[in-house]
């Protein structure tokens, strides 16, 4: 069987996944191979604004019970959803040999 892991950088959903990611590789390792795809959001599924980031995040914490509140600080509404940057650079260091959980910047 194979497990593919959608991510977005920038979903606050895609990063609180992250613990229960690293649960099914350990729980199921041998047994399943594991792969990440870069899930690419729509400029339209990006918050538009800080308020509306931050009410995302209280929910996605809410949900999956997070110890931790992310911050909204990085969002520039005048970018209207475009960050095209984060996930090419995922794609790019796949490319040149990189593999694991590492290239996506979080433990």
């Amino acid at each position: 069987m194979k497990v593919i892991h959608g991510l977005e950088v920038l979903s606050s959903w895609c990063h609180r996944v992250e613990p229960v990611w690293a649960q099914l590789k350990q729980r199921y390792a041998g047994r399943a191979e594991f792969d990440g795809k870069a899930a690419l959001m729509q400029p339209g599924d990006v918050a538009a604004s800080q308020a509306q980031s931050d009410w995302f995040y209280r929910r996605s914490g809410l949900v999956m019970r997070s110890p931790c509140m992310l911050n909204s600080g990085w969002l520039e509404p005048k970018r209207a959803g475009r960050y095209d940057a984060p996930n090419p650079v995922i794609e790019a260091a796949k490319d040149f040999g990189s593999s694991g959980d590492e290239i996506r910047g979080w433990p």
